[in-house]
């Protein structure tokens, strides 16, 4: 029941189970960490000490994210995940250590590894779970995966205070340090890694980190969206922590004690993050597809600017916690969404590069930039002038946000016109929802839909598959007559996927004039739409698949019939087509046998196909069959083999 609700296949219970325990266990640990990290630097330090430290920090962040690039592209993968935890429980056990001696700059190399930890553990977390799952199944498994590290959130905040209470907020780094470990022995069980040892990669050339981000700003210069989400970048960074330090200086002379301020962060954070996961659930894909991601992104600097104008009236303690929690629930349930779809318009291939140049400098950037300002008011400036910089660059930082509006639309329809209609397809770390649809994206997609162009069309009918939108469906049941049948049989695909495929629609798919169209009905439609008719398809694949929707049904004999006929045909392209129509069918002991016949055939690529079908119907049969084919003169055979085996 469970696995249904969550949509797990067979097979994947425990590979699922163990990712959300890698998940939860390394969040949890982070939060209880960080909450003591900051509690200890706050009483130990004070707030006041904060512009220096986001001038650290921003340096810190993008020389980490430098050699975290560089490491990843000199050692093999799994074993860096196995080992990337390992080296931060070290870390921090070494600080705890410290922190006993009272030793000199402790409580900032705690706070700074604070920073590190965040960027390395989304590198290991979601870099095992991109090592385990393919393109297909991270779509369907990477929200349950981010709701797995929600709830690790969730559950280390609420434990802070007990822990803090119990152990101190000192030990609070004992628990983190633990929590490390035992994050790095689930990476190893998830990833298969034995033994702990780095690997050298001698495989292929990779860019340095330097050259990554050389790379990633020469494609964001190139695109005015991209150019407007660097400034926003550089903004959004300003304004967060110029919001924090007001509410940390609140909380620290609000709980003087060191174990009550490592508390409260952990309940204000879990509840944060509740709050934000009840929204990614219920409205963020609503509001993606009513009002599109570049508004949503636009949401936020307004929110800042109503912040920062409250501000400038009142700073109570309870004000700053209301502010922050409203704001910051909205950033990790909306927006951090929203900023992934418009990442999406990028190339697939130039997607990392680009988020490394966002994340690894504009962000950085805003930090210190956050530093000197808070720095320099500190000496000259009262917190309601503060107040009103804040306010003045939350007004700015709105007029970037319209820039991104006015040049997403541009770069969606850039998009679609050189052939990258897939803007939806990117499941988004962190978040328990996948992007389903933009408003904004929609409505061009649509619009593209009436393009004298087919190739305009098509791309458009595929950019719409991607998205589940009632204005999409709408479209497309408009796009079943369209003049082009790629567009047509796109369509076809989309309306099943959604179950809005019946009827009227189906019976005129069925009967199209072009056999592509015919095609995706039959493979489409249910058992009982399927008319025998379509046995004596001039084409084979519309025959060939048709026999094997009908061969576990009533018309069992007919379709045995005409499958036996294309299996025996003299093309061999025929035989190929007929034996992949036979893996899809419900009648497992025919398609064995049916396959098995043609094991031996003189055209390795019908040897090839049949050996895949062999072991979609029947694994353990394959099997002997493929050991015999590894010897195989054919490199097909061969390759084939080895994959089913």
């Amino acid at each position: 029941m469970l696995a249904r609700l969550f949509r797990i296949r067979p097979g994947e219970g425990r590979l699922v189970g163990l990712v959300v325990a890698v998940m939860f266990v390394s969040v949890a640990g982070m939060t209880i960490g960080e909450s003591g990290a900051s509690a200890l630097f706050f009483e130990r330090v004070g707030p006041d000490s904060l512009p220096q430290i986001y001038l650290a920090q921003g340096v810190v962040g993008l020389v980490g994210m430098l050699v975290l690039t560089g490491v990843l592209g000199r050692f093999e993968r799994r074993r860096t995940y196995v080992a990337l935890p390992l080296l931060l429980a070290a870390l921090v056990a070494i600080e705890r250590v410290a922190v006993a001696a009272d030793a000199p700059g402790i409580y900032q190399a705690l706070w700074l590894t604070t920073t590190i930890g965040s960027l390395v553990q989304g590198v290991y977390l979601w870099g095992t779970a991109g090592l385990v799952t393919d393109t297909r199944r991270a779509k369907r498994l990477f929200p349950l995966f981010g709701a797995g590290s929600i709830l690790g959130a969730v559950a280390g905040g609420l434990g802070t205070r007990p822990l803090a209470g119990a152990i101190g907020a000192e030990n609070l780094l004992v628990v983190w340090s633990l929590a490390f470990v035992a994050t790095s022995v689930l990476c190893a069980v998830v990833l298969g890694v034995r033994r702990s040892a780095l690997v050298h990669r001698p495989r292929g050339r990779r860019l340095s980190a330097v050259g990554e981000l050389r790379e990633g700003f020469g494609f964001v210069r190139r695109s005015r969206l991209l150019v407007w989400m660097t400034f926003a970048s550089v903004m959004f960074s300003v304004l967060y922590y110029s919001l924090y330090l007001p509410f940390a200086q609140a909380a620290t002379d609000r709980y003087a004690d060191p174990d009550a301020l490592a508390g409260f962060f952990g309940v204000f954070w879990a509840t944060v993050t509740g709050a934000a996961f009840l929204i990614s659930i219920l409205l963020t894909n609503r509001l993606l597809g009513w009002f599109g991601a570049a508004a949503m992104i636009l949401v936020l600097p307004v929110l800042y600017a109503g912040a920062f104008g409250v501000l400038l009236v009142t700073s109570t303690f309870a004000t700053l916690v209301t502010i922050r929690f409203g704001v910051n629930a909205w950033l990790q349930g909306v927006s951090s969404t929203s900023w992934e779809a418009l990442v999406n318009v990028v190339p697939e291939h130039r997607r990392d590069q680009t988020r490394a140049f966002l994340n690894g400098g504009p962000a950085q950037v805003g930090t210190a930039i956050a530093g000197v300002v808070q720095l320099v008011g500190q000496e000259a400036l009262s917190p309601r002038q503060l107040s009103a910089i804040g306010l003045v660059a939350a007004v700015i930082t709105i007029v970037v946000a319209l820039g991104i509006r006015r040049s997403y639309t541009s770069a969606l329809v850039d998009a679609i016109r050189a052939g990258r209609p897939r803007v939806f397809d990117d499941a988004v770390p962190n978040s328990p929802v996948a992007i389903r649809g933009d408003a904004i994206a929609i409505g061009i997609a649509v619009d593209a839909l009436g393009d004298d162009d087919p190739r305009v069309r098509r791309l458009a009918s595929e950019l719409l598959e991607s998205a589940a939108d009632d204005r999409a469906a709408d479209a497309l049941r408009g796009a079943l007559g369209d003049g082009d049948p790629i567009v047509r049989a796109t369509a076809v695909r989309a309306l099943a996927a959604e179950g809005a495929l019946g009827g009227e629609a189906v019976e005129r798919a069925l009967h199209d004039p072009d056999p592509l169209v015919r095609l995706a009905a039959v493979r489409e439609a249910g058992p009982a739409e399927v008319s025998s008719t379509l046995l004596d398809d001039p084409d084979p694949a519309v025959a060939a698949t048709a026999a094997a929707r009908l061969l576990a049904g009533s018309g069992e004999g007919a379709a045995r019939v005409t499958l036996e006929r294309l299996l025996a045909d003299d093309e061999a392209a025929t035989r190929v087509v007929a034996l992949r129509a036979l893996a899809g069918a419900e009648a497992p002991e025919e398609v064995r046998r049916m396959a098995l016949g043609l094991v031996r055939d003189p055209s390795p690529g019908v040897r090839a196909a049949a050996l895949e079908t062999l072991a979609s119907a029947n694994p353990h049969s394959a099997i002997p069959v493929g050991l015999d084919a590894l010897t195989s003169p054919e490199a097909e055979v061969r390759a084939t083999a080895l994959a089913v085996l």
